[in-house]
C-alpha cells in the first residue's frame, strides 16, 4: 500500500521512484518494517496502479465540502484497501483490517487532501 503522508506526497515523484527502482532490475527489495519482498515488476506496477486508484479516490472527493471531504476519502480509501486485500487472499476480518489500517487510512486520507488542496492552489 503506498503512502501518501501529509505533507509529503507528491504522486509524480513517488511514480518515478518506482520506476527508478524497477529499473535496477533488482532481484528482492527488502521493505522497512516488512522485509524481503520478491516479484518486483509486479510489485512496481501494482504499486502504480495503486497510487492512481488513490489519485482516482482524491479527485472523486475534490468538489465536496471540506467538513466531509475527509470522512468519504477515508471511506473510499477503506473500500480500495479492503478490496486489493481480498483480491491477494488475505484472511483477516473487514473488522480486523479496518483495525490495522485505520491509523494508515487516516493519514493517507490528510496526505490525499493536502495534496488536493495543493492543486487547487496551483490551478
Amino acid at each position: 500500500m503506498p503512502s501518501t503522508t501529509p505533507v509529503q506526497f507528491d504522486p509524480v515523484a513517488l511514480c518515478q521512484s518506482i520506476h527508478k527502482l524497477m529499473a535496477l532490475e533488482a532481484t528482492t527489495a527488502y521493505l522497512t518494517h516488512f522485509g524481503p519482498v520478491t516479484q518486483l515488476p509486479e510489485l512496481g506496477s501494482s504499486l502504480v496502479a495503486q497510487v492512481q486508484a488513490m489519485l482516482n479516490c482524491a479527485r472523486a472527493s475534490a468538489t465536496l465540502p471540506m467538513d466531509q471531504r475527509h470522512s468519504v476519502l477515508c471511506e473510499r480509501l477503506s473500500a480500495l484497501y479492503f478490496e486489493h486485500y481480498r483480491a491477494l487472499g488475505g484472511p483477516l476480518s473487514d473488522e480486523a483490517l479496518e483495525s490495522c489500517l485505520s491509523i494508515d487510512i487516516n493519514l493517507n486520507a490528510q496526505g490525499l487532501g493536502l495534496w488536493l488542496d495543493a492543486q487547487a492552489c496551483i490551478s
